[in-house]
């Protein structure tokens, strides 16, 4: 009987909402539902205004969307066309406010444990224009919440599944639209959960995507009647509410807690829950049986208003109750408001607290067996709290309690004793700890910290999701515990927790400094700027005091900086106490033990001393075939043992002064070949730094003179390279052993705690370093755990500086130079040959590498890299291929990728040589804004990164995807292993290419050298090719003609083999066997060599290893009080001078470089120039003839555009007159500016005797100058100057670059002037580059300012087009729009375009903008045609942006344009063309000519000026052919078609 009457139910309930005329359906176990679209309610889900409410997300991929109507019924299309970058065209809406996402935030604050409520996505669909080339996975819907977790709130509840597959999207029914719902995708129908309010979203955005292959034609569809809309089932059917729930009472209360009492309410089916609400908010609820409830964890005397509502099981909610108003008792024991307190858990006795005012103590007692496991027994002060903050007390005493009773500061999300919580412990017996457990009910971890008994302060602190834990022994410094991330509801409980950890006893502590609050505003965390290397220095050793791993214990290096800073001795002892008991497998972090002993040994007990000898006992120090950081760790630690512990043994029974000398003989075999074949793990931060690490230990504390001057001589070299390769803030280098990201990211960003930081802490960087090591990073493991040692190596005590000359060249901002090196040995010692290049500018630098002659396969080298200045993180691009199972971007296969270099430009090939799952190229492009644009074209990616532009090729198809630092490190690659150290760390867009046989290019540019991106991409686009033709050869070849006009040209050759000359620049080989060890501007040395030198600034180091020697020559001259720290009331020797106006000069202690002062200059008029000299007292006497540079660095602040800060040079004679015409001044520096070198050089003329030296501004600004030098310039005269080139073959209208080598190559002035003697034919400008204008020929002429010394280039124009087609080949050097069935009629000579359409809007074909780029001007386009309606579009830029010739009715013209709109707008009036050409049929063939020049626009048919027309809203563009009908069918055939470059504007063109 009661089957029968739900089908009747069913029945009534079908038949009546059909008669209401609402939507049925029936679910799949026959229970009616309803579906109620939430989405109507804020939006025209119709597009019935005929507005689109969706905005694109992106104005480069060729998308667009439009209204448009369908059997009178308006939708909405959204199209993609190949024009724009290879990126899907999407297209958003999103909902801040309104019906949809009111209703999900209710379900959100529903109880967690609720029903979840179903929703589904649904739209009409139909697919209006089919893509020869659609990419099906980027043609999807979805829905994005936010914000998300992907726990509480997904980011896409309806996925987002191709929608090429259904039905409606496959439908050929014309006008058709279908419906798209859950049962196409599934997963169109989802759940919303609710999460009691823990999370809420802020927007719903909906999205539509559409995209075509580059090359492909346009693909299109339509959607209309969108709806998200909430299932309602057959019990939500009942909208009838229960009634109010009444006479809410007061059934008892305390200081903690309430206990209300109601009358039951009233359902027409049943009160399934009671709904209670605090001061407006619902806070719980219970069963629709229970009318009591018992509200526990709230704060003493505060009155809180409690309502009532009830809820039936189809959602309908009552009205509320009456308000009850109730104050909770004061605080049994007299706790500061608004501090509760209570039991929680099972615990005998109960507990108390109490609070003594004279004292300013709280006592609590609390019984329980623990605060740990899976639940808690224990009594808590507490109170709540919202939000970020933080919970401090001081642990003044425990008494009754047993070795694990704990005291101390919690976090909890709730009063149940499963609950997810945070506690800083003190115990009696084991110091302080923390613990937590990050889900209710789960399992609890714990962490020592510092070993210590009361009085004792501990912290927690919350900040967004991570908490910090710290301990202090006096409440000002503190050490950090832990940090962990844990996910807890916004408001919490902060308070006091004890649990006596013996049941049936209770144990007391007393608290007191206790404080709940917000978190003290933070001070910038990131370094001083610009800082000296002092303040960088103290900012780096701070950081080293404060350090930590998440999730991991602390290392050996704070311990030892707290107690070298007389923090917290006794606790930190103890740590490192037990790191002595424990075995390390890796010796450097022996080493690092080494360092705490003999840094801090004075003050450890005879029992720690036995446990450190105990630990060095452990191990064998003797020659190892280990990795060089590895060898090296090993042989200093058994140096420094056998000096410092005579009578300790190692394992193979050696000691003392044997252990002593058998180590020094390894080391110093490195030594030597480390200064004669390179460092091998150069440029591997974590491993370089390991080396550098033990050298310094060794320096600092042997004892034998002669080996210390070993040491200093090797990390000198260190130095050298590393200032040679530092631009600001980053490296300019290769590297042959990283592993991924947390090594090869290195910036002001982040960086590690290695050698990067150390060089910052000396050089400094274009802004703030923002984040050192893993502490900063965040993320786990991030680096390598227990390695950050920097702060051993730059504390105070340490003796060792890098050379001063070697500061001056890293310190140098304004590098532009090429370099060359060469390594000799590989990680474990054995001979190998690695060339490395370098490209460098001031603010990015492009370097590779390649190596020959390898006798084992390291697979840890980054070949080739890309780095530039950013003020966001991460600005490097690299190029990787895949190895074995290590995970994308981490390794590279340097057998299998072989690279080469010419300057800015690079190629690489690549053969599968191991195993087939291995044939990947990794193109990694980093998502963290240091890319601002990324477009693709052609093939190309191109990149504009600020300072300089990029474009990148993959030789063999690809594809794209993307990883963040939250993905398994296998997301992309899926054979990949995981592994801690090998997870990405930033968000990298990862071009992929999988090919046994590949290639690649790689072209960079100064954005300096173009006027915009686009001229960039023009540029490569036109002016540079790629034969890829041999790429599948036996050894793949890859030949590459670069802006630089030079021809690259490699075949892949065997990594293990001798080079064979495969690398050719415009056909001749790279000598790599010319290579030098060092060939630098500041570096030299041969491979192998003995001979080391360094020179800057007149002073030349010169290092030799076969006598351990350091000679130095030196031109500086001295000039008194250089950094203007000496004098009273101003700086001696100086004096402040005035040239014009009322400048303010001052002596600056705010603002220096160096030390502590600077001078000032501060000019409010354009009229003022002041500025300061050398005292008339103080000039320098000088030799004629003798050339002097000046340097001097300045910082500005809005210096004017017009003149600016500049140094001077003046001569004076013997009497003191000034010599005629000898004041020689700088450029200027304008703007704003950091610390920047400025120089001025001259010769001193015949009659001087003296020199002045000036520091100067001339015009509005502020400028300060500081560390002033002079230096005697070695003339060394120019011998003649040559050309890469003699000839020079070019088209009118492209560019190349002529390369000018002055002789010899030490010349001192190496300045140069070109000329072309036929400007009209070719141009040259300062720096070479040659601009072929027209026909005929040039001579381009350079010459030497020092003796006049020149070359030639011959330079031949020939016009030759921009583009030709005789559709010989076929229609493949067109784009097609539309559906035109365009195809290639006739063969050979007669061969020709034709289209015919009855479609009324435009059909097109469009060359190729790889072929003729849109942003080409000026042309004259010429064809031969006939037709009966057709178009000529020209100056095309896109589906809206161009002009066409209209040419119609057998005879007349008309010309249109899109002028960027989709609106087209006639330009003139129509022209009879026969008034020109009598007779003429538009039908019959004719020749056209099109000629674009500036705004004028002339038509010659037939070689006769048929029509001129004017406009200026379209600069440039390609050119094509278009179609559309106004009724009957049109038809154009098309041939010979030819675009070349103006040269002279004449009747009938050229």
């Amino acid at each position: 009987m009661m089957g029968r009457s739900k089908r009747w139910l069913c029945s009534l309930l079908i038949g009546g909402l059909a008669l209401s005329n609402l939507p049925v359906y029936i679910a799949a176990e026959g229970v009616p539902f309803t579906l109620d679209n939430l989405l109507a309610a804020d939006m025209d889900t119709h597009f019935d205004g005929g507005v689109s409410p969706f905005t694109p997300a992106s104005g480069t991929t060729g998308g667009s969307q439009r209204i448009v109507s369908v059997n009178g019924n308006n939708a909405l299309e959204f199209r993609d066309a190949s024009l724009g970058a290879n990126l899907s065209s999407s297209f958003y809406y999103q909902l801040n406010s309104g019906r949809l996402k009111n209703r999900m935030n209710e379900i959100y604050n529903m109880p967690e444990g609720s029903p979840p409520v179903e929703f589904v996505f649904s739209y009409k669909l139909m697919r209006s224009a089919a893509s020869n080339k659609p990419v099906a996975k980027d043609i999807y819907a979805q829905i994005q919440l936010a914000p998300y977790d992907n726990v509480l709130i997904p980011r896409f509840p309806a996925d987002m599944p191709s929608i090429s597959g259904t039905a409606a999207y496959l439908n050929n029914v014309p006008d058709e639209l279908k419906t798209v719902n859950d049962s196409d995708l599934a997963s169109y129908r989802f759940k919303v959960y609710p999460n009691g309010g823990q999370k809420n979203i802020t927007s719903v955005k909906l999205t539509f995507s559409v995209r075509v292959d580059t090359g492909g034609t346009d693909e299109a569809y339509l959607v209309d009647d969108l709806a998200i809309s909430e299932v309602k089932s057959e019990q939500t059917l009942d909208t009838e509410a229960p009634t109010a729930p009444t006479q809410l009472t007061l059934a008892g209360k305390s200081d903690t807690s309430v206990n209300l009492n109601w009358t039951a309410s009233t359902d027409n089916v049943g009160v399934t829950r009671y709904d209670i609400y605090r001061d407006g908010l619902l806070v719980d609820n219970v069963s629709g049986v229970n009318t009591a409830y018992g509200a526990i964890g709230l704060s003493p005397n505060t009155t809180y208003r409690y309502l009532v509502k009830a809820r039936d099981a189809a959602g309908n909610l009552s009205a509320a109750s009456n308000e009850l108003a109730v104050m909770t008792d004061s605080s049994v024991g007299g706790l500061p408001e608004p501090l509760g307190d209570r039991d929680i858990g099972n615990v005998k006795p109960a507990g108390s607290a109490s609070y003594n005012p004279v004292t300013g103590r709280i006592k609590v007692q609390g019984s329980g067996s623990d605060i740990f496991g899976t639940e808690d027994a224990f009594h808590y002060v507490y109170r709540p709290w919202t939000g970020n903050g933080q919970v401090v007390a001081r642990v003044y005493g425990i008494e009754n309690g047993v070795t694990w009773t704990k005291a101390g500061v919690m976090i909890r999300a709730s009063m149940s004793e499963q609950s997810p919580n945070v506690m800083m412990a003190l115990t009696p017996a084991n110091g302080a700890y923390f613990q937590d457990r990050l889900q209710a009910g789960g399992a609890s971890s714990s962490t020592a910290g510092t070993q210590a008994g009361p009085p004792y302060w501990v912290k927690l602190v919350r900040k967004d999701n991570v908490i910090s834990a710290y301990d202090s022994y006096d409440g000002i410094n503190w050490t950090l515990a832990k940090k962990e991330a844990m996910s807890l509801p916004d408001t919490v409980y902060f308070g006091l927790a004890v649990t006596s950890h013996n049941t049936g006893k209770l144990a007391a502590v007393e608290f007191d400094q206790v404080s709940i609050g917000e978190v003290p505003p933070a001070e910038s965390t990131n370094s001083p700027f610009p800082g000296t290397i002092e303040s960088r220095k103290q900012w780096l050793w701070d950081k080293t005091k404060t350090m930590s791993e998440m999730g991991l214990q602390l290392n050996i290096v704070q311990y030892v900086a707290q107690i070298v800073d007389g923090q917290n001795v006794a606790g930190n002892l103890q740590k490192i106490d037990k790191m002595f008991q424990a075995y390390d497998a890796e010796q450097y972090k022996t080493v690092s033990k080494m360092y705490a002993y003999l840094m801090v040994g004075n003050q450890f007990s005879s029992s720690m001393i036995d446990h450190v000898k105990a630990y060095f006992a452990q191990y064998a120090y003797a020659k190892l075939p280990q990795t060089e950081n590895l060898r090296m760790s090993n042989y200093t630690a058994g140096y420094l043992v056998g000096q410092s512990f005579p009578d300790l043994q190692d394992l193979n029974g050696k000691s003392g002064a044997v252990l002593k000398s058998e180590n020094r003989a390894n080391i110093e075999e490195m030594l030597s070949a480390g200064v004669r074949y390179g460092w091998a793990e150069y440029e591997s931060p974590e491993y370089t730094f390991m080396t550098y690490f033990c050298l310094n230990a060794l320096y600092q504390y042997t004892d034998e003179p002669d080996f210390k001057q070993k040491l200093k001589m090797a990390m000198d070299v260190m130095w050298f390279e590393w200032a040679n390769d530092w631009i600001d803030g980053t490296f300019i280098s290769t590297s042959n052993r990283a592993k991924g990201d947390s090594v090869s990211a290195s910036d002001l960003t982040w960086r590690g705690a290695d050698h990067t930081a150390l060089s910052w802490m000396y050089f400094g960087g274009n802004r703030a370093q923002e984040g050192i090591g893993e502490t900063d990073a965040l993320v786990p493991s991030a680096y390598r755990p227990y390695l950050e040692y920097l702060g051993m190596v730059l504390y105070r005590g340490m003796s060792y500086t890098p050379p001063e000359m070697a500061i001056r060249i890293g310190q140098s901002g304004d590098k532009s130079y090429t370099s060359r090196k060469t390594n000799l040995q590989n990680s474990s010692g054995r001979n190998l040959k690695t060339y490395r290049q370098a490209y460098v500018k001031p603010t990015w630098g492009l370097a590779t590498e390649v190596t020959y002659n390898r006798v084992d396969n390291w697979i840890e080298d980054i070949p080739v890299v890309l780095r530039w200045h950013s003020a966001k993180a991460n600005p490097l691009f690299r190029v990787n291929a895949d190895q074995g199972d290590s995970p994308i971007g981490n390794y590279d296969q340097p057998a299998n990728h072989r690279i080469m270099q010419d300057g800015k430009a690079a190629v690489g090939v690549y053969k599968l040589l191991n195993s087939p799952t291995s044939n990947y190229l990794n193109a990694m492009f980093p998502d963290t804004g240091s890319i601002i644009t990324r477009e693709e074209q052609s093939g190309w990616v191109f990149n504009n990164a600020g300072p300089m532009y990029f474009a990148f090729k993959m030789i063999k198809p690809y594809s794209w995807y993307y990883q963040t630092p939250t993905d398994p490190s296998n997301k992309v690659k899926t054979t990949a292993k995981l592994h801690p150290t090998s997870q990405l760390t930033y968000s990298y867009n990862i071009l992929r290419s999988q090919a046994d046989k590949n290639g690649w290019v790689l072209e960079t540019a100064d954005a300096s050298e173009y006027a915009d991106f686009a001229s960039f991409k023009n540029a490569v686009l036109t002016n540079t090719t790629v034969d890829s033709s041999h790429i599948d050869e036996a050894n793949p070849r890859l030949i590459y003609r670069s802006l630089s006009g030079d021809s690259l040209d490699i075949t892949f050759d065997e990594a293990a083999s001798a080079y064979n000359n495969t690398h050719k620049i415009n056909g001749n080989a790279i000598n790599y066997g010319a290579f030098k060890l060092f060939d630098t501007p500041w570096l030299q040395q041969d491979q192998n060599g003995n001979l080391f030198t360094a020179a800057q600034g007149g002073e030349v180091l010169t290092y030799d290893f076969a006598n351990w020697t350091i000679s130095r020559q030196n031109n500086s001259v001295a000039v008194p009080n250089s950094s203007f720290e000496n004098g009273a009331a101003g700086p001696d020797n100086w004096t402040d001078r005035a040239w014009a106006g009322s400048p303010v000069r001052t002596w600056d202690s705010v603002t220096s470089r160096t030390y502590g002062h600077s001078v000032k200059i501060v000019n409010a008029a354009s009229g003022d120039y002041g500025g300061w000299s050398l005292a008339d007292s103080s000039l320098i006497a000088v030799n004629p003839g003798t050339a002097f540079t000046l340097k001097a660095w300045v910082k500005t602040d809005n210096v004017n555009a017009v003149d600016g800060a500049h140094v001077g040079i003046t001569y004076y004679k013997n009497d003191g007159t000034t010599v005629t015409g000898s004041t020689y001044l700088s450029a200027n520096v304008r703007g704003t500016n950091n610390w920047t070198p400025i120089e001025a050089t001259a010769t001193a003329p015949a009659d001087a005797a003296k020199i002045r030296l000036d520091v100067r501004l001339k015009g509005t600004g502020t400028a300060w100058f500081d560390d002033v030098e002079l230096t005697k310039q070695a003339v060394h005269p120019v011998t003649g100057v040559t050309l890469n080139k003699g000839t020079l073959s070019m088209a009118s209208g492209t560019t190349a670059d002529l390369i000018a080598t002055v002789l010899p190559a030490e010349a001192t002035n190496k300045t140069v002037t070109w000329s072309s003697n036929n400007p009209s034919v070719a141009t040259v400008d300062v720096y070479g580059k040659v601009t072929a204008a027209a026909p005929g020929t040039a001579v381009i002429t350079v010459i030497t300012a020092d003796g006049a010394k020149s070359a030639a280039c011959v330079v031949t124009v020939t016009l030759e087009p921009l583009f030709e087609d005789n559709f010989a080949a076929g229609i493949g050097k067109w784009d097609l729009f539309g559906s035109t069935d365009w195809q290639v009629q006739g063969s050979g000579t007669e061969a020709q375009l034709a289209g015919t359409t009855t479609a009324t809007f435009p059909q097109r074909a469009v060359v190729k903008s790889s072929l003729l780029p849109y942003s080409t001007a000026n042309y004259n386009l010429t064809f031969t045609a006939k037709g009966d309606r057709f178009r000529t579009m020209f100056r095309y830029a896109s589906s809206t942006g161009y002009y066409f010739l209209e040419f119609k009715n057998t005879k007349v013209v008309e010309l249109w344009k899109y002028p960027n709109s989709s609106v087209n707008e006639q330009v003139g009036t129509l022209v009879d063309i026969g008034a020109a050409l009598p007779g003429f049929n538009l039908t019959d063939w004719h020749q056209y000519q099109v000629e674009v020049n500036g705004s004028s626009y002339k038509l010659f048919i037939d070689g006769i000026e048929a029509a001129t027309f004017i406009d200026t809203s379209l600069t440039a563009g390609g050119i094509g052919f278009s179609l559309k009908s106004v009724g009957a069918p049109v038809s154009v055939n098309v041939k010979n078609v030819v675009v070349k470059p103006i040269v002279n504007s004449l009747p009938g063109g050229n």
